[in-house]
């Protein structure tokens, strides 16, 4: 219910476990709806408005790669498979655990 209030979608890609999930609220927002693990890992960028991508994908790779761990927020268009263009805010977070393995 927040999240609708807020107009806020999450979204949780895991790369130990292989998995993805979404919010309706992000499902509602960016258009796309059931993703697998594999969808969400490829639409992580083409989701993005073509003028965007080059700040996007660094800034993803710097979060992989180590650099960051939290605490980066930037502005980006997203494309909506319907052609819609919206302004989002990404912030993102790279949450280090566990996995099944031990």
């Amino acid at each position: 219910m927040a999240l609708k209030a807020a107009e806020a979608g999450v979204y949780e890609i895991d790369h130990v476990n292989r998995s993805f999930w979404a919010s309706p609220e992000f499902e509602r927002i960016t258009g796309r709806r059931g993703s697998s693990y594999e969808e969400a890992v490829q639409l992580s960028y083409p989701g993005f408005h073509p003028d965007d991508l080059p700040h996007v994908r660094a800034s993803f790779r710097a979060l992989h790669r180590g650099d960051k761990r939290s605490g980066e927020s930037f502005e980006a268009r997203i494309v909506r498979p319907d052609g819609a263009e919206r302004w989002v805010r990404v912030h993102h977070h790279l949450k280090i655990g566990r996995g099944a393995a031990g």
